[in-house]
């Protein structure tokens, strides 16, 4: 396959992507001062190896954290161009059975123009990590229904299972293929031991998060429902404007060469018809985006533009299978061009953000925090009251989240939001053993969490205070620097003995 995509493509494509691809997987780490919020909060979750967790299914940071461990700050930014090289392996597939091998190329080549492929990729989530299992679905739907032999159907269902495990809103693409195979003339395919097969594996990939749902009262729903804020008239119309502009890049190259200029082609116009493979092609590049509009009327709920990343994988596809067939052979090298001038553009702004953003913008973005000197405060002040480690950060996801960034086997563990039931890892027992608690200070001071109040007892613990307070760097205007309050509760027996006695 990578020897036609080299044909097809072209040697000059091929190197462009390749250099796009490592420049993605290396500058963001090497540039940035700290990891984006959902990397820090998936390292933390995939350390704890739970069946599910209070926001999202698992998979996604079963993978995060090994990356990490392995490849440091690189690791998490290689696994999102893993998973977006990966989901055009499937699309292509894909085009390769539905149209030409030549107008597939070209369709997985404009999908690089959708926003989501580029600056998004920089923070690996569950939305990244769904691109791959969406294309597989398309794809092993197709060859499931064009060749049902129970191998697909086998690795549909497992896909499926990965799906569910990777996010909830998998559950949209798998509802359109059902639907689908229920309204096409491939419903008669339920008669046989295939569908059921899919239904069995997935089902049974998916049991372990399942039963978890159900022990831990279905928190990721609770979750979503959160996020879900009550929509206004406009909603579904803004979100269908925000998708449009999403595609800005993939449009105006195909728009620039003026393809209703071409001269009538003799190809048969059967795309715009609903043969078995158009229909197909229609269903799975739109549908699953009709059915989120179709919701967010009916539910009166505004669905946040980048749940719909994972569902323009086949917009490329889509594209070309409607272009006229001169189109191709005029036209071809112009993409290629118009796509290698985006990829160095969005390279580009990524840099200058990275590096330059707090200097340009006066305000620091995620990227910008000191994540390293904060880990190093953490552990510079904790060993000096304690000669024991530190078992217990607590605190707000990204700011605790910081903190507690695992450096090796022995860091410490997180406790999410201070809430128990958000990081069920973190026990009492645990909480006794040596807990520091952050927060903000450059905002008002929390109440003591229901989980430290139960020890905050100077009989038991020597109890520290202070605040740490740490410099943005350089910008356009003057920042306040970063202040972070904390208080360390070590256990009297772990005492360093000069700080043996409590401090209010």
């Amino acid at each position: 396959m990578i020897a036609t995509l080299r044909k097809q493509w072209g040697t000059a494509t091929c190197v462009v992507l390749a250099v796009y691809f490592v420049a993605w997987s290396l500058l963001p780490a090497l540039l940035g001062n700290s990891l984006p919020l959902d990397v820090v909060e998936g390292i933390h979750w995939g350390r704890e190896w739970q069946a599910g967790y209070y926001k999202h299914p698992p998979l996604p940071s079963w993978l995060l954290y090994p990356a990490y461990a392995a490849l440091g700050w690189v690791g998490p930014m290689l696994l999102s161009q893993l998973c977006i090289m990966l989901a055009l392996f499937f699309v292509y597939r894909l085009g390769q059975r539905l149209l030409s091998s030549e107008r597939a190329a070209i369709g997985t080549l404009l999908v690089m123009g959708i926003y989501y492929y580029s600056w998004p990729s920089v923070e690996f989530n569950h939305n990244i990590a769904q691109l791959p299992i969406w294309a597989a679905l398309g794809y092993y739907g197709f060859l499931s229904l064009q060749e049902p032999h129970l191998r697909h159907w086998l690795l549909l269902g497992l896909w499926c299972g990965l799906g569910m495990l990777t996010k909830y809103s998998v559950a949209i693409m798998i509802m359109v293929l059902l639907g689908y195979m229920v309204i096409s003339p491939y419903r008669r395919l339920w008669r046989t031991p295939g569908p059921w097969l899919t239904i069995a594996v997935s089902l049974l990939v998916f049991a372990p998060n399942g039963l978890w749902l159900v022990q831990h009262d279905w928190l990721p729903l609770h979750y979503a429902a959160e996020r879900s804020a009550t929509s206004q008239r406009t909603a579904a119309l803004e979100l269908v404007i925000t998708q449009v502009l999403m595609h800005l890049p993939l449009l105006l190259i195909v728009l620039v060469s003026r393809p209703w200029k071409l001269a009538p082609s003799s190809e048969p116009r059967t795309w715009r018809l609903l043969t078995p493979h158009a229909s197909y092609l229609w269903t799975i590049a739109l549908a699953p985006f009709l059915l989120v509009v179709a919701m967010s009327v009916v539910t009166g709920k505004d669905m946040r533009q980048m749940w719909a990343s994972p569902m323009w994988n086949f917009s490329g596809l889509l594209a070309v299978a409607l272009l006229p067939a001169n189109w191709l052979p005029t036209h071809e090298r112009l993409a290629k061009r118009g796509i290698a001038i985006w990829l160095l553009l969005v390279t580009m702004l990524m840099v200058v953000f990275v590096q330059w953003g707090l200097q340009l913008r006066g305000k620091p973005s995620r990227m910008h925090w000191p994540a390293k000197a904060i880990v190093t405060q953490v552990q510079s002040t904790w060993q000096t009251l304690s000669s024991c480690p530190l078992q217990v950060i607590s605190g707000d996801s990204w700011l605790a989240g910081l903190a507690a960034m695992p450096a090796s086997a022995r860091a410490p563990h997180l406790l999410i939001d201070n809430i128990p039931s958000y990081a069920p890892w973190v026990t009492p027992a645990l909480l006794q053993q040596g807990t520091l608690w952050i927060w903000n200070a450059n905002e008002p001071q929390p109440t003591t969490p229901e989980a430290l109040r139960q020890i905050d007892n100077p009989a038991i613990f020597s109890i520290h205070e202070g605040v740490w307070t740490f410099s943005w760097g350089p910008s356009k205007r003057t920042l306040e620097p970063l202040r972070i309050g904390w208080r360390a509760y070590v256990p009297s027996q772990a005492c360093i003995p000069q700080f043996s006695t409590s401090k209010p």
